[in-house]
């Protein structure tokens, strides 16, 4: 009995010590195993990451108990924070680059772990989990502080945001008489949302464009989720203007008789980027059905490695500087950069030559203007 009570003070710390090194072991897993994927593609790390995690939470929940001392008590709330830390990780890829929102079974479940940390006697993790889930959720719950239709400014551009049947609809203006399409590119413009700062809205790339007369006007329409419990979020449209100067910059010939085409090169670089043409032709488009004459050519850029296929690096433009709207048929990538077929439909009249510029992404980036749409609602 002696022996038992001279080891009260230190009951317990061994459990506890162990869940914490297991909390602790499974985060460094679930975090080094990390990757964004589609939940519904399988991924076994991060449903090894899962499981573990779960197994790690019971433990530090079970080593949890009111008649510990305080160091071990202290040690199994770290290890239930690190365990909630780690699923944390692996459910955060679900809300925030995949628009499921499975925020109410994950709601219940963060209210019921609560609950048992408190029973178990973590007073100070149940009081932060709370504090968590109010951060978390509560924005959401908040009553909306704009309704539409809502405009927003930023130097030459302002915005119209309206809801109709589902889908977000946006009219942009540009600076009076001149042509947005020119200013501004259209093919990469982004719809995105926060819901507080922990639950992010998918991007939505916004289209299909349809330009309207005054040339400084276009429409645009997105589909962009957003969970149905909200009662208001903030969304964010970014629009990239065009840069004044671009990395690289190519002026093409083309033959103005439809059915010619042109077996010459053209090349430009500079000391970090290059461009080169080829293969200019017409030809019926591979995009369209039914099949309409488009201009066709082969594009390679150098010294863009990790750009990939994005249409905000790259402006096609006719003689007059009018940029003309293409798409891309194929694109193969190499260490130094990528080829990528490239299709220009419709093809405007009288096209004599075009300019093809290019962009670094830091220029790119730089040239973004945002414009904020705080705390609006669909709801009438």
């Amino acid at each position: 009995m002696a022996d038992e009570q001279a080891l009260g003070p230190r009951r317990g710390v061994a459990p506890a010590g162990l869940a914490l090194a297991v909390s602790f072991a499974v985060l460094l897993y679930g975090a080094s195993s990390y990757s964004v994927s589609h939940p519904t593609r399988p991924d076994p790390h991060r449903d090894l990451s899962i499981l573990l995690g779960l197994f790690a939470l019971i433990f530090a929940l079970a080593a949890s108990r009111k008649d510990r001392p305080g160091v071990a008590r202290w040690l199994a709330g770290s290890a239930l924070l690190l365990a909630m830390g780690g699923l944390w990780l692996q459910f955060g890829n679900f809300l925030a680059n995949y628009s499921t929102y499975p925020v109410l079974p994950l709601a219940v479940a963060g209210v019921l772990v609560t609950g048992i940390a408190w029973w178990r006697g973590q007073r100070v993790v149940a009081a932060g989990m709370t504090l968590f889930h109010l951060v978390w959720l509560g924005p959401g719950f908040l009553s909306p502080r704009n309704h539409l239709p809502l405009t927003a400014r930023s130097a030459d551009l302002y915005a119209e945001l309206m809801y109709e049947d589902s889908v977000w609809r946006l009219e942009l203006h540009g600076p009076p008489g001149r042509n947005l399409g020119n200013l501004v590119n259209l093919a990469d413009i982004k719809l995105g949302g926060t819901i507080g700062p922990l639950i992010a809205l998918d991007p939505a790339y916004a289209g299909p464009w349809r330009y309207e007369l005054p040339l400084d006007t276009a429409r645009l329409s997105s589909r962009l989720r957003a969970p149905p419990w909200a009662r208001s979020w903030s969304l964010r449209l970014e629009v990239p203007v065009w840069p004044a100067n671009p990395a690289v910059s190519l002026e093409v010939p083309v033959d103005p008789f439809p059915g010619k085409g042109s077996p010459q090169i053209y090349s430009r670089r500079n000391s970090e980027m290059g461009l080169t043409v080829s293969d200019v032709r017409y030809a019926p488009t591979r995009t369209l059905d039914p099949q309409e004459r488009c201009l066709a050519l082969t594009l390679t850029t150098e010294g863009l490695p990790d750009s990939g296929f994005r249409a905000g690096e790259i402006r096609i433009a006719d003689q007059d500087g009018l940029v003309l709207e293409w798409g891309a048929t194929y694109s193969k990538g190499s260490p130094t950069g990528e080829e990528q077929g490239i299709e220009i439909d419709p093809v405007p009249k009288g096209l004599r030559g075009l300019r093809i510029d290019i962009f670094s992404a830091e220029q790119i980036r730089e040239s973004r203007v945002v414009l904020d749409f705080p705390s609006v609602t669909t709801m009438r």
